[in-house]
């Protein structure tokens, strides 16, 4: 009897036992320190009359991420830190699970369900570390990737692409996403993608006023001016991986942060303007790479469009700077289709 019951309800058994090891992941890690925490501090400092951009929170880190996404966030100010990260991470659990079940549309059916299952259990062993990092620092990148995998995937309905114009004004790097779109003449979900990124930055307005909306936009573009030279000299966190830390690191004796060791590094020594231009010149490389893995030619319907979108994420953390070993949570369909 009770065999037949576990056959019977197996699937609410698992989903039970998911949600229970979920809610328990969450709960431990709401007790460490993590980037939420840098969040709610600039969500504090908005309303409190400060500029969250000019502020560095523990320590040395600087908030880079939008005005509506601390507005948003401003409420869960008013609970305990530890109930505000709960939350957090349960949202990112959340996000996990459907971008778990995106990708597993976008592979290619096998010719067994058990076959699928290994290829599913094998994807959670190689991937796992990357979540439980992303839930262990409270990090924005498990939403980031639901929301550029949402917007893109097969037969998604054209609003859906209101989450890259959402993302790109928290994050800016769902950018990527419009080149490819443009080879696929997606010209609405573009259209609307641009029009949501419009909003998303000027509805501030609405509760900052007009003067202090655009003087802490000033602030951020500071931040951010692709120009600057941190972007391609990329040494202020040590834990850095992108091809704007690797590069310096390989070609100049300058390349040297706070914490760096006092042994050699470099391999040859140009001066900063050559390492920016060789910078430049990688990261153009590396976008163009995608095209290798494009399934049908420019302006024609993919034939495997998960396959190209895969790649798109995986050159993020690469191309992309300021980006550490969790921002590899984005090659996670990359890791898909390799398994």
């Amino acid at each position: 009897m009770l065999r037949k019951f576990a056959e019977k309800h197996a699937k609410v058994l698992w989903r039970s036992l998911l949600g229970l090891l979920g809610l328990g992941v969450a709960l431990f890690e709401s007790q460490t320190p993590g980037d939420f925490e840098i969040f709610l501090a600039a969500s504090a400092d908005l309303f409190e009359g400060l500029n969250p951009y000019e502020q560095h929170y523990h320590q040395w880190y600087q908030y880079y991420y939008d005005l509506l996404f601390a507005s948003v966030l401003y409420p869960l100010n008013f609970v305990s830190a530890r109930l505000a990260k709960f939350i957090w991470i349960v949202l990112l659990e959340l996000t996990m699970l459907r971008s778990w079940s995106l990708v597993d549309r976008w592979l290619p059916r096998r010719r067994s369900e058990a076959s699928r299952n290994w290829e599913r259990f094998m994807l959670l062993v190689f991937s796992w570390n990357m979540w439980i990092v992303n839930f262990h620092l409270q990090q924005f990148t498990p939403v980031l990737l639901w929301m550029v995998m949402e917007a893109v995937h097969l037969n998604a309905r054209t609003w859906k692409a209101s989450l890259v114009g959402l993302g790109m004004a928290t994050k800016v790097i769902p950018i990527a996403v419009f080149p490819l779109w443009f080879l696929r003449r997606e010209w609405s979900k573009s259209a609307v993608a641009l029009t949501v990124f419009a909003l998303a930055l000027v509805s501030p307005v609405l509760w900052l006023g007009v003067h202090r909306t655009t003087e802490l936009t000033q602030s951020r573009w500071g931040l951010l001016n692709p120009t600057n030279q941190e972007h391609t000299f990329d040494l202020a966190e040590e834990a850095s991986h992108s091809l704007t830390a690797w590069i310096p690191t390989l070609t100049s004796a300058e390349a040297r942060g706070q914490n760096t060791r006092p042994w050699r590094r470099h391999l040859v020594h140009w001066d900063r303007e050559t390492v920016h231009y060789v910078t430049r010149g990688a990261q153009l490389f590396g976008l163009l790479c995608v095209l290798f893995f494009l399934t049908a030619m420019a302006f024609q319907p993919a034939r495997t469009p998960g396959y190209e979108w895969s790649a798109v994420f995986a050159t993020v953390p690469i191309v992309f700077p300021h980006h550490t070993f969790y921002a590899f949570l984005m090659c996670f369909p990359a890791l898909a289709w390799v398994i």
